[in-house]
């Protein structure tokens, strides 16, 4: 049998690194390329630089005639006679309705339709030039005297003070027969040290049963080319940007439709930075399926309302509410705007960014518990900010302005409160209510007064987060720290809506 051949011997391997060491290295690289990396922090946002403290006019108005139904709009709004008719007799209210006509006959005035406008302001795009402010009214006192004369004969009112009522009352009524454009550019140079404005829109068309001349529908193609001639400086000055809020109501969701749809519209096309609810024309922040009466109609406005709350929620749409019980529709609708009624739908929405319009001003704290009663309505809505970070309230419509005795006790309430909920201050805002505010003495001046009240009752540093910085954290531009938003959905649509011109500071 034979052998087979001796197998010839292996090399012994070259002597180096252990064969162990190698396969073991190269395992571990592998592993460490397979597992996620640790992030490298991101750089903050920048923070932008305010040369000068910023003002910001978070709560006005600049619709027209046309955009409502002005007769019945201001008999419900001037102070003092519109509470009478309501609480005592409607003879008030009636005689100021036929007053208000009378005015409005005298001044001839024909506020133009959204339509018009509109067709009017795609021409000025293409126009250089600037929007101008509406030239004051010279009407004879005469007439005026005559009218206040005699309704004071026959209410017992004093009539100086009725002359002066009346005489602004035609003076309003001269501006709001003009353009939107106009009326805001009125407003930019009545206050020209503010940067930003966001006008609020209204919508009592349901409630009152009554349409304006130009649908709520229409109103966004002029508000739209207004933001839009603003960006470039050309309404009543340089440095305006004008980004209103678009108004909702529940009510005609339910009716007709397309609430929600006109919502979307203004904030995803328009240049609208928020939503506008108003309450007190009859219906519950949440809750109405509770309410006595038409049940299913109830629980049709809530629904209504949880679609608007979701996609503002989503959206990150700020959205400010009538937190007054002032203009209600009907007696005991005021009490539909309490802040503590917004408390369940903060509870299902827990990120709604929410604003009080007027903070209640000081109803439910004049009785012997003053602001610590539960009834208070500053207090209620101190309470909710102090739960959820993203609610605010402004101080817009404020008798401080021109009444010292209510002043000085708001000012009292202001320090009692913030010094209770430390949030607070960085959650207040300015907000000048014009031009419903010409109805009040002292309005020219509001800026300044304000800040001389703010900076003696919190100081300086509140004082201009409160004018200015507040806000733009309420729109979802700044953070608490005053430092850029980057990411916020409201900030990238009205900087999208800007164009690639110039923008400010506080925008990016």
């Amino acid at each position: 049998m034979s052998r087979r051949p001796a197998r010839a011997s292996r090399p012994a391997p070259p002597r180096g690194p252990n064969r162990r060491a190698i396969i073991g290295g190269a395992a571990a690289t592998l592993a460490a390329s397979c597992l996620p990396r640790a992030r490298q922090p991101a750089p903050a946002p920048p923070a932008p630089r305010f040369d000068q403290p910023i003002v910001v006019d978070v709560h006005c108005h600049d619709f027209n005639a046309s955009d409502l139904p002005i007769t019945g709009f201001v008999a419900r709004t001037v102070p003092g006679l519109a509470e009478l008719s309501r609480e005592l007799s409607p003879l008030p209210e009636q005689i100021l309705r036929k007053v208000v006509g009378t005015i409005h006959g005298w001044l001839n005035a024909t506020a133009p339709s959204a339509g018009d406008e509109a067709a009017l302001l795609r021409a000025s795009l293409a126009q250089p030039g600037l929007i101008e402010p509406i030239a004051p009214l010279a009407l004879p006192p005469g007439p005026i005297h005559q009218l206040a004369d005699q309704i004071s004969a026959l209410l017992g009112l004093d009539p100086s003070r009725l002359r002066e009522q009346l005489t602004s009352l035609a003076g309003t009524l001269h501006l709001v027969g003009h353009g939107r454009a106009r009326l805001a550019a009125t407003l930019a140079t009545s206050y020209p040290r503010v940067a930003l404005f966001t006008p609020l829109l209204v919508d009592y068309d349901a409630w009152s049963n009554d349409h304006p001349a130009s649908p709520l529908a229409a109103q966004l193609a002029p508000h739209a080319l207004l933001a839009q001639l603003a960006a470039g400086g050309r309404v009543g000055r340089a440095g305006a940007l004008f980004h209103p809020f678009v108004a909702f109501d529940p009510l005609r969701e339910v009716q007709q439709g397309g609430a929600l749809a006109i919502v979307r519209q203004a904030v995803e096309r328009s240049g609208f930075a928020g939503v506008k609810v108003y309450p007190p024309v009859g219906f519950l922040p949440i809750g109405n399926a509770g309410l006595p009466g038409d049940r299913a109609r109830g629980l049709a406005l809530d629904a209504a309302l949880r679609a608007l709350y979701a996609y503002c929620s989503a959206e990150e749409v700020p959205i400010t509410a009538h937190a007054s019980p002032s203009n209600q529709f009907a007696l005991g609708y005021g009490e539909l705007a309490a802040p503590l009624r917004w408390a369940p739908v903060l509870r299902e929405f827990p990120t709604l960014r929410l604003n009080f319009g007027h903070f209640g001003h000081d109803t439910g704290a004049l009785g012997a518990e003053g602001i610590a009663a539960p009834s208070a309505w500053m207090r209620q809505a101190a309470e909710i900010i102090q739960t959820y970070p993203q609610v605010y309230a402004d101080l817009s419509g404020s008798p401080l302005v021109y009444d010292p005795a209510y002043a000085n006790r708001f000012g009292g309430y202001l320090r009692t409160l913030c010094a209770r909920f430390p949030r607070l201050p960085a959650r207040l805002m300015y907000g000048s209510d014009w031009w419903l505010c010409r109805f009040d003495p002292g309005g020219a001046a509001m800026i300044e007064a304000f800040e001389a009240r703010l900076g003696s009752w919190l100081g300086a540093p509140a004082r201009e987060a409160i004018m200015g910085r507040n806000a733009l954290r309420f729109l979802g531009l700044l953070d608490d720290d005053d430092r850029l938003r980057l990411g916020n959905r409201n900030r990238l649509r009205l900087r999208a809506f800007q164009g690639g011109g110039p923008t400010p500071a506080w925008l990016g």
